[in-house]
C-alpha cells in the first residue's frame, strides 16, 4: 500500500510541493508494506517520515518569509523575518541530525545519541569504518552542514539574525518600493559595528542562503532515501 508517509509533514498542511525523492520512496514502499499499523513498526518508514518532515519544516519557514517579505510594514516585516530565521536555521540543523540518526541506525554504528550527530568526528569516524560507500557519499555534504551549524549556533545560542530595514536614505519617510528587507551577512554581527561603520558591512537577502543551501539539502535527502533503499533489499 501507499504509505503517504510524507503527509504528516509541512508539505501537507501548507501545500507545498513534496520533493520527488520522497514521493519515490513512496513508491518503494508500497508493495512491501501491507497496511499502516505495519508499516509503522518498520523503522526504515519512521525514519523517511522523520527526514521528510525536517526538509518540509526548511520550505515552511522559507514560505514564511517570502510570505513576509510582502507585508507593508519593513519593521514588522525584519522582526519577524529575524524570528523565522532562528527556525530556519535550526529546521536545517534538525535535517542534518535526522539523517545522522537514520544512518547511525542502518548501518549500527553503536553510537550514543549525544554521538549522533555530523558536528562529531566520532560519528563520521564510525561511518567511515562501517561503511566506506556510505561515507564517501555523505562526506560531500560536511561543509555545507558546517556553515548550517555557525547560523544555527549563532542564532540560538547568541543573537537572532540581524535583519534590517535597507534603504538608501533614512527608511521612515520613504516609500515601501524604495527599501529592502536585509540580513547581515556574519553570524556574528554586532548592531554597533554596523552603527559605526555603515559602509562596510556584507548582506545577504533573506532567502539567499536558503537558494543556496536547498539543492544541496535536497540533495542529501535524496542520498538517504536511496541509501534507505538498499538497506531494506531489492
Amino acid at each position: 500500500m501507499r504509505t503517504t508517509f510524507y503527509s504528516s509533514s509541512a508539505y501537507l498542511s501548507a501545500q507545498l510541493t513534496v520533493p520527488p525523492c520522497f514521493v519515490e520512496l513512496d513508491a518503494f514502499f508500497e508493495p512491501i508494506v501491507p497496511d499502516i499499523p505495519t508499516g509503522w513498526r518498520h523503522f526504515h518508514l519512521r525514519h523517511a517520515e522523520n527526514i521528510c518532515r525536517r526538509m518540509g519544516d526548511i520550505d515552511l519557514y522559507a514560505w514564511f518569509i517570502l510570505d513576509a517579505q510582502a507585508h507593508p510594514d519593513p519593521i514588522w516585516a525584519a522582526t519577524i523575518i529575524g524570528s523565522y530565521l532562528v527556525g530556519f536555521f535550526s529546521a536545517c540543523k534538525s535535517l542534518f541530525d535526522a539523517g545522522a540518526i537514520c544512518l547511525t541506525e542502518l548501518h549500527r554504528l553503536n553510537l550514543g545519541h549525544r554521538e549522533q550527530d555530523m558536528a562529531k568526528g566520532r560519528f563520521w569516524t564510525a561511518l567511515q569504518n562501517t561503511s566506506p560507500r556510505s561515507f564517501t557519499r555523505f562526506n560531500t555534504f560536511r561543509s555545507t552542514c558546517k556553515q548550517v551549524i555557525e547560523w544555527r549556533d549563532a542564532s540560538v545560542h547568541r543573537a537572532t539574525p540581524l535583519v534590517l530595514v535597507h534603504s538608501a536614505g533614512i527608511p521612515e519617510p520613504a516609500t515601501r518600493d524604495a527599501v529592502r528587507i536585509r540580513m547581515v551577512a556574519d553570524p556574528n554581527a554586532k548592531l554597533e559595528r554596523i552603527i559605526d561603520t555603515p559602509t562596510n558591512v556584507s548582506w545577504l537577502e533573506p532567502l539567499q542562503l536558503y537558494d543556496t543551501w536547498r539543492p544541496e539539502l535536497i540533495s542529501f535527502c535524496d542520498v538517504l532515501c536511496t541509501e534507505i533503499k538498499e538497506s531494506i533489499g531489492p
